[in-house]
């Protein structure tokens, strides 16, 4: 991993500081507009997506709704946008209420407009607004997180993970240490999630689990309330009629982890990937056990080659993950 250098961490909680006293000050700005009514009609066809789109999750049957409550009642909050160069809008806040403007067939829609915001200021807005909707599920949570770190430190998000894996290793003792620049990284990403989230870094590293969960247990923990612990226990099953099943009952029943994990265990060797934790501990007990020093020498000089490589990948997933 390359070596990073970063600001002192005193420097980097003043901008962090910083970068919040902007963000709130802007939504202290939307709150007063909306409280006087200070908001304008503008064109949907001038609103443009964000330069970075953020993933947020809605379901068709949501935006339906909604459009059918703006053709009854009206638009009740407005957007958030900011100002462009182009002379074009780029929205900040009400990403499903634009959906729902144009499944209504509306023109125009209630804005509130910003002006001098910073490509970073407006992220950040959005992020925040998203973390702290009503109804958020760990899922886009941690996604937003990984976006709002990202920007606030300036790294991409590709390497932020690597460093939260590598910091999750480090805890378990996996690691012996960190590398250069690494501490500090440490220091600052627990700044940020303190200040933003209210959670610990180990909170954050757990969470990185969501990463590798199929798109239907997504779509059932943010349109069906299914719990994040639940959610990474079904994911390991491979049986897409098994995990039917196994979804509907825990969103039905609400069950403990502990009775999840029983329901998986209950199922066939064969409807449970392989790659679980599980599977994957279960894998290494095996080699471990099979790999002997008598069982090296009896291997050809080829063969042993192949091994050794193998090893080196191996060693270099575990440092560095």
């Amino acid at each position: 991993m390359a070596k990073m250098k970063f600001e002192r961490k005193g420097a980097f909680a003043a901008v962090v500081e910083e970068e919040n006293a902007k963000v709130e000050a802007a939504l202290k700005e939307v709150e007063k507009r909306v409280s006087t009514n200070d908001v304008v009609m503008i064109d949907i066809d001038m609103i443009t997506n964000p330069k970075k789109h953020d993933r947020v999750g809605y379901s068709q049957s949501t935006i339906n709704e909604m459009a059918l409550s703006f053709n009854e009642v009206g638009q009740l909050q407005p957007i958030v946008v900011r100002t462009l160069p182009s002379g074009k809008y780029e929205r900040i806040i009400g990403f499903r209420r634009i959906l729902a403007a144009k499944e209504a067939k509306w023109g125009q829609i209630k804005a509130i407009v910003l002006d001098n915001i910073s490509d970073d200021i407006a992220a950040l807005m959005m992020l925040s607004e998203n973390m702290h909707r009503e109804d958020p599920n760990i899922y886009d949570q941690t996604i937003k997180l990984i976006e709002f770190i990202s920007i606030s430190m300036g790294i991409g998000e590709e390497e932020l993970i690597k460093l939260l894996y590598r910091f999750r290793n480090f805890d378990s003792n996996r690691l012996d240490g960190l590398e250069e620049g690494e501490k500090e990284a440490r220091e600052k990403i627990e700044i940020i999630l303190e200040r933003t989230a209210k959670i610990t870094l180990r909170t954050m590293s757990d969470r990185l689990r969501v990463l590798s969960l199929d798109e239907d247990i997504i779509h059932a923990m943010r349109e069906r309330g299914l719990s994040y612990i639940n959610a990474v226990e079904i994911n390991k099953v491979k049986n897409d009629e098994s995990r039917r099943v196994l979804l509907e009952r825990a969103i039905e029943e609400r069950p403990s982890k502990n009775e999840v994990i029983a329901w998986v265990k209950a199922l066939k060797p064969d409807e449970v990937t392989e790659n679980s934790k599980e599977g994957v501990v279960e894998m290494a007990k095996k080699l471990t056990k099979g790999i002997t020093a008598k069982s090296i020498k009896n291997l050809a000089k080829a063969d042993q080659d192949k091994l050794m490589d193998y090893l080196k990948k191996i060693d270099e997933i575990l440092k560095n993950q």
